[in-house]
């Protein structure tokens, strides 16, 4: 079984949308290209290509950066916080005392 291609679409404002994605990109890469907000992500899509299967798990990714952000308590850039509002189940507006489930 291959590794998920993991696919990011990102938002330029006026200049558009790109996706970006590489072969060698692990969840764990794509968590840590998300927390440190160089770009407004809009989604995350996970393609399982042995099971003909793309999922958005952009829910799924904002659950991990939010936890990643509570556990080492680091400071949040604006991106961040915004994909966290637009896409945590909680619509989370700030990291302050954040408890999020596994």
């Amino acid at each position: 079984m291959t590794d998920p291609l993991f696919i990011i679409e990102m938002d330029f404002g006026k200049h558009g949308r790109e996706f970006s994605g590489d072969r060698n990109m692990t969840r764990a890469d794509v968590v840590e290209a998300i927390a440190l907000g160089s770009n407004r992500v809009v989604k995350v899509l996970e393609i399982r290509e042995d099971d003909n299967h793309c999922e958005d798990i952009t829910e799924e990714i904002a659950l991990e950066v939010a936890q990643r952000f509570a556990d080492d308590r680091e400071e949040v850039s604006y991106a961040v916080m915004n994909f966290l509002h637009d896409h945590h189940p909680a619509g989370v507006t700030s990291t302050h005392g954040l408890n999020v489930a596994a």
